[in-house]
């Protein structure tokens, strides 16, 4: 293998009046970062008779400039600068200047946001928040550098939030082509880079070029057992309307004491068929009962929803709500203000607490076993005995527990032992969109997680340095790497003009790509191409 040619540097900062002599570089470090960092860098010059003081050709906080490094003639650009911090030192024979700062993406730090986006794609997000909060340019000559994502977001709000915070979420959510996540990048021309990960190949062979090389693995991050909890929304039964538009359906049935009961097609709460009309006989009260055919876990289900009606003839504070568990235990509490047919023809309706955490609101025994509650009794009684009088039932329901589903992996959990995930996704509404998130997350986090550090005093890049984000190739034989794509966290370029070398240090990962939920569905999915998410 030949040697390598010399580096060879330009180092330009604001009003410096041109590129600093390479002579006086001493030492020059450019980090470059995307989607979790900024990119940084730090370089230490000669300042013989103050010839970068501020009475020689000064170098002012607060400017801009730029750094590029190579080899021979080959001397790209790795990354437009911001000075932040400089540190002078002086003794009897030697003076240095050290200079460090950021590239143009510490914009983002400064800017703190207050907005509200509906319904906009996440490009779009991205797009508005570069042109209105940091001013960094997204396109280069005619190429928009925000690629198109498959994600629009229902609702987006943030108060005084900063900018960079906001990318990085929106980055984390955003999938294309079923696979979720995007990375950013401040280019070496300033320009910001949006896209997906993974789609950016760094082309360069570090075949035999590669000196140093760390491998790490570990299981900080493996999760085999996860459990997706969707919004608190799930009912029993699923079908809400079906205990009002039969007297008998599937989730159980219907009896009534001192009335008959019926369906009526013409009093409807929303958009249901019918209501269950209890027209009372000559006694005290109507009395309909609910009975569940398989008990309600009033715990898991921790409310109960009813809307009622009645005429004038039922009282508006004479209503009583029973409940009975599987051993026939009682609680009860008492409804006021239902609303009648002569006044407003508006259902009252009530989402009543139940379970063990609310059993101070009931009258019940201690023992009442609030995880089986078979039957609902409503009991309504008349404004004058033997009067009769009509009350409808037009919604009844329990609801509040969590739409749920967890998956393991057998052969994870047997080889790092059980390591539990758990999350709450309020925008999944249903068992199966739980299933479908558990399933992309076990299968993105079963595995054990893949680190290597490589690094090179001999790499030569040419006129394409290695960036953030890239996906590149490498051969371990000793590690049984063989041609892997890794992908590029971050980068470190170090010229040390003592010795004369530039040595490139290469932060990489190996992780399974995160898939969409829909990925994990058994049937087509007409919306694929437009995952909506809703954020707060």
């Amino acid at each position: 293998m030949s040697e390598p040619a010399s580096p060879s540097i330009t180092l330009y900062s604001g009003i410096t009046g041109g590129p600093i002599d390479q002579a006086d570089i001493l030492e020059l470090t450019v980090h470059l970062g995307g989607t979790e960092e900024v990119s940084s860098f730090a370089y230490r010059l000669q300042n013989w008779d103050g010839k970068y003081s501020p009475s020689g050709s000064p170098i002012a906080l607060g400017e801009d400039g730029y750094i590029m490094m190579g080899r021979g003639a080959n001397c790209p650009q790795l990354i437009t600068t911001r000075n932040e911090n400089m540190k002078f030192q002086s003794n009897a024979t030697e003076h240095y200047v050290t200079v460090s700062g950021r590239d143009w993406g510490e914009r983002l730090f400064r800017e703190y946001v207050t907005e509200g986006y509906a319904n906009m794609k996440g490009e779009e997000i991205v797009k508005h928040l570069l042109d209105y909060h940091s001013g960094l340019p997204h396109v280069r000559g005619t190429i928009e550098l925000v690629e198109d994502t498959d994600t629009t977001f229902t609702r987006l709000d943030f108060e005084n939030k900063q900018a960079w915070e906001i990318l990085k979420q929106i980055a984390k959510d955003c999938n294309k082509a079923g696979a979720i996540g995007f990375d950013f990048r401040v280019a070496p021309d300033g320009c910001f880079e949006f896209f997906h990960r993974g789609a950016k190949t760094n082309s360069i062979s570090l075949n035999e070029q590669i000196e140093e090389a760390e491998t790490e693995s570990d299981i900080l991050s493996v999760r085999n057992k996860v459990t997706i909890n969707g919004d608190a929304t799930k009912r029993i039964p699923v079908n809400v309307e079906e205990t009002v538009e039969s007297l008998s359906p599937a989730s159980g049935y219907w009896t009534g004491y001192g009335g008959t009961l019926s369906l009526d097609a013409t009093r409807v709460y929303n958009s249901v068929g019918s209501s269950v009309k209890n027209t009372t006989g000559a006694a005290y009260s109507a009395v309909s009962i609910f009975y569940f055919t398989a008990t309600v876990n009033g715990n898991i289900y921790p409310k109960l929803f009813l809307a009622l009606l009645r005429d004038d003839l039922v009282k508006s504070d004479g209503f009583l709500v029973i409940l009975h568990d599987s051993s026939s235990r009682v609680c009860g509490r008492n409804l006021s203000n239902v609303n009648s047919i002569s006044a407003s023809n508006d259902w009252s309706t009530y989402q009543l607490d139940v379970g063990v955490n609310h059993a101070s609101e009931w009258a019940a025994p201690a023992d009442f076993d609030w995880e089986n509650i078979r039957t609902v009794t409503v009991t309504a009684y008349l404004v004058t005995p033997g009067v009769s009088g009509q009350v409808w039932h037009g919604q009844l329901y329990f609801t509040g527990a969590r739409y749920s589903n967890m998956q393991t992996d057998a052969a994870s959990i047997a080889r790092y032992g059980e390591r539990q995930y758990v999350d709450i996704v309020e925008d999944l509404y249903s068992d199966n969109e739980c299933m479908l998130r558990a399933k992309s997350i076990l299968s993105y986090k079963k595995q054990a997680k893949t680190s290597l550090v490589v690094k090179s005093t001999v790499l030569d890049y040419g006129s394409s340095p290695i960036l953030p984000g890239d996906m590149i190739s490498v051969t371990l034989p000793n590690e049984s790497i063989s041609s892997v794509g890794f992908l590029v966290k971050s980068v470190d370029y170090h010229c040390l003009a003592e010795t004369n070398t530039l040595t490139v240090a290469l932060n990489l990962g190996y992780q399974k790509q995160l898939m969409a939920d829909w990925i994990y569905a058994l049937r087509a999915r007409t919306d694929a191409l437009s995952n909506y998410k809703a954020r707060r």
